[in-house]
């Protein structure tokens, strides 16, 4: 984990995963939505190019599958 150490800038994760990935990156990026809210965020990552793939049916789980325009997979969650 990457930490802002003021607490202001936006936390980073790695989790290692079992399966190997097809595509060129072997790292996938998680992005917390926060107070703007997950649609809203959304919106602007979809304006900025972003292709969604899948969402999340799961109410205990929201999450968003999206590809930014070079088609590496990453996920919008909600707060």
């Amino acid at each position: 984990m990457i930490v802002d150490p003021e607490g202001v800038g936006p936390r980073i994760y790695f989790q290692r995963v079992p399966e190997p990935k097809a595509v060129k990156n072997r790292w996938h990026l998680d992005v917390l939505a926060g107070e703007e809210g997950i649609h809203e965020v959304l919106d602007l990552l979809l304006a900025a190019d972003a292709r969604m793939v899948r969402s999340s049916d799961d109410p205990d789980d929201v999450f968003i599958v999206l590809l930014d325009p070079e088609g590496n997979e990453f996920c919008l969650l909600e707060r």
